[in-house]
């Protein structure tokens, strides 16, 4: 599976567009926005563990699609 992903990841990095430009999303955006904010703030508002999950889950699976 881990390999599946990496090869799905690199085809995409290959096309170099933003990953949200490719998949018509704006997951990525919203993954990455919440990664920072936690990165400067050091703290996660309330759901943000799920949202972040199922944000991630959804790119994984359209990398694998």
């Amino acid at each position: 599976m881990e390999v599946v992903i990496q090869k799905a990841f690199f085809n995409v990095k290959l096309k170099k567009k933003p990953i949200d430009t490719i998949f018509s999303t704006r997951e990525m955006t919203r993954l990455t926005a919440k990664y920072e904010h936690y990165l400067y703030h050091q703290e996660l508002p309330p759901g943000s563990w799920k949202d972040s999950k199922e944000l991630w889950e959804n790119l994984i699976k359209k990398t694998i699609a």
